[in-house]
């Protein structure tokens, strides 16, 4: 439990350091634990059901079905009750791929208290982003998808706003904000390129006075490449480039380009994977000018169809990286993995009615062509009596049919 006294308020997302301008910050987070960590370098890789986060366009090249779950406490020696959880599933068809994705985050119990100290009660603040995504392969090796959201926060109560905090009502906001992706498995085996805008929408606002902040509009660079590919050993190498777009403009005129190019995140991540069951992972992260900056690291185990991922968030989340106490921000990913049929099946042949079966001195059905004996021919060139299949009809050889 902490407190909350006058208008000194923590709240999700101030603690993404150099993202003070934009609101919505939950929506910079980095899902799953195999993203994370490789250090965030994970938008031309792709590959597992966090992609319509990391890349929508990654979502058209699954086959398979897959359920994701990750839960991470989150920023534990700031926050020792806040924790984030995040589900998202992806569904080939043979029109695309859709998927669907659910965001949660709470810094837990806050306690409010007066200008005189007194009690005044408590409340529970949470952020929770709702999305939907479909991605297509329209060329050969050129994956493009789009997601929608619709992101909701509930900061405080409206009364804590009028009564402590002195503004005109207020404390929730709602806005909706779309995605897009590319991604290009180009000619070069294991060579792939990425590019990704997120959060493009309309601001969040808190007050009733209706000023509102932007939302985190993100562009993202990325490259993979598969340096090793074998029947037990697969290594990936991957770099992102993150850039933050609210207040570019005024960043452009004030500061000058060096500084957008130097504000921008960096990421850089390697997998390993032997025999497609056990995986290490190691990644990089630099924020230069929010301070966030170290190594990453994690590993998973697949069994059958179901795969477990843990990775260590500390170098991008705590920044209080200096504290003695400092507690290691470990999330741990459930994934499900079910192989989805795509192929169209065959139409089947149809079968041939079955003949008659006719009996020595029975009239022949009407319909069935009449096969009359022949005294001194027979079959195999044995003489006897045999048969004079009608014109038209007969076999050819090696039993070949002929039209």
């Amino acid at each position: 439990m902490r407190k909350l006294v006058a208008a000194s308020i923590l709240i999700t997302g101030t603690a993404l350091a150099d993202a003070f301008t934009p609101g919505a910050v939950m929506l910079m987070i980095f899902p799953g634990a195999k993203g994370v960590s490789m250090g965030g370098a994970f938008s031309a890789t792709a590959d597992d059901a966090t992609a319509i986060y990391y890349n929508v366009g990654g979502l058209g090249f699954f086959r398979n079905m897959e359920v994701h779950f990750t839960h991470a406490p989150w920023l534990r020696t700031i926050v020792p009750d806040a924790y984030y959880e995040y589900f998202s599933a992806v569904f080939p068809t043979r029109v695309g791929d859709f998927g669907a994705a659910v965001t949660y985050l709470t810094p837990g119990e806050v306690e409010v208290y007066d200008d005189q100290g007194t009690y005044r009660g408590s409340f529970k603040p949470y952020d929770v982003s709702v999305c939907f995504g479909y991605g297509v392969v329209p060329l050969p090796g050129l994956g493009i998808g789009i997601s929608s959201k619709i992101f909701y926060s509930y900061l405080v109560p409206e009364w804590v706003m009028r009564e402590i905090l002195n503004e005109p009502g207020g404390g929730t906001a709602v806005t909706f904000a779309v995605d897009g992706g590319i991604l290009y498995k180009t000619p070069l085996p294991g060579l792939n390129l990425a590019m990704v805008l997120t959060n493009l929408g309309p601001g969040v606002s808190y007050t009733g006075s209706g000023e509102s902040d932007p939302l985190p509009t993100t562009l993202r660079f990325g490259i993979a490449y598969g340096l090793l590919r074998t029947k037990y050993h697969r290594l990936t190498l991957a770099a992102d480039y993150h850039k933050v777009l609210p207040g570019l403009i005024d960043d452009w005129q004030d500061k000058g380009m060096n500084y957008i190019l130097d504000e921008g995140w960096r990421s850089v991540g390697a997998d390993y994977t032997f025999y497609d069951m056990i995986s290490l992972r190691i990644g990089y992260f630099h924020d230069r000018y929010g301070y966030r900056m170290g190594p990453t690291f994690g590993g998973g185990i697949t069994y059958g169809s179901f795969k477990l991922d843990i990775a260590d968030d500390g170098s991008i989340y705590d920044f209080n990286k200096h504290n003695p106490d400092a507690k290691r921000n470990l999330r741990f990913t459930f994934s499900f993995v079910r192989p989805i049929n795509l192929e169209k099946p065959n139409k089947p042949k149809p079968e041939e009615p079955p003949k008659p079966e006719i009996k020595e001195g029975e009239d022949q059905p009407e319909g069935v062509p009449n096969y009359q004996p022949i005294e001194g021919e027979g079959t195999g060139g044995t003489e006897g009596p045999g048969t004079v299949e009608p014109e038209g009809e007969g076999t050819g050889e090696q039993g070949e049919t002929h039209e």
